[in-house]
């Protein structure tokens, strides 16, 4: 494996992490509104539907249909954050309606992009789990070159594995600490919900034929803001990755990094 000095400098943990937080921080309204939009209300929809017409095919039928826009409202999120982040990195604003289109442009791509990635990642974990782990570290900022760069979902993995060469172990480092950090984070608000009496394990009246309460209802939308905080928390990791390999790497400044969105 090459040296970091020898692929443009310096990879730093630490100021990846500390950038991944500050957009978070510094974008915290927006993400909090389009997690809401994207992928909680559409679960909580769903219940609502089904607290309402609390027949078992109408449970279902809601539960499916509000599932599948969640997932697609997922990926829109991906999309903004990514956006949002590396234009917050380079002093750049966003406001919700330019994130959000960015987010329903690259829906779809990044439905392809995920659905490629994971058939590759069951299969490199079929194979003695380490070849899984190493393609996604390869390939972990493939979605935000797929958002900045304009590149086809395929060309997308091969730049990825262009920018990761060389600070891998590095990247799946901080994978794993973002990957624990969501959980925590996920715990304890799934803490706090069980001490005001929710538990998010009464979000399993979508599968049963009896009548959500109002307090499956309130763990429903917990869950699926849980969810959401984890995806915010990848996408702007990624981001920070994605913004750090650029600058080290490649010498990018900042306004050839926001130059897509001119």
């Amino acid at each position: 494996m090459t040296t970091l000095e020898a692929t443009g400098g310096a990879f730093e943990l630490g100021r990846v992490m500390q950038r991944t937080f500050k957009v978070i921080g510094d974008n915290l309204g927006l993400f909090a509104i389009s997690s809401l939009v994207l992928v909680a209300l559409p679960v909580f929809a769903a219940s609502v539907v089904g607290f309402l017409y609390p027949e078992p095919w109408v449970i279902g039928l809601a539960g499916v249909a509000g599932g599948i826009v969640a997932f697609v409202g997922s990926l829109m999120m991906q999309g903004v954050v990514v956006h949002s982040a590396i234009s917050g990195l380079n002093g750049r604003s966003i406001q919700l309606g330019e994130a959000l289109g960015v987010g329903a442009r690259k829906a779809l791509p990044l439905l392809w992009l995920g659905i490629l990635q994971g058939i590759c990642f069951v299969l490199g974990l079929i194979l003695l789990v380490v070849p899984g782990l190493m393609l996604m570290t390869a390939w972990s900022v493939a979605a935000p070159v797929l958002v900045m760069e304009k590149r086809s979902v395929e060309a997308s993995f091969g730049r990825s594995g262009d920018l990761t060469r060389g600070h891998r172990w590095s990247i799946f480092g901080l994978l794993v600490i973002y990957f624990v950090l969501a959980m925590i984070i996920s715990a304890a608000v799934q803490g706090l919900a069980a001490a005001a009496g929710v538990t998010t394990a009464q979000s399993g009246f979508m599968t049963t034929t009896q009548a959500p309460s109002l307090v499956a209802l309130a763990a429903v939308l917990i869950s699926a803001l849980s969810t959401a905080v984890q995806g915010v928390i990848s996408a702007a990791g990624a981001a920070a990755i994605y913004y750090e390999l650029r600058t080290g790497k490649e010498g990018a400044a900042p306004d050839q990094l926001a130059a897509v969105f001119d």
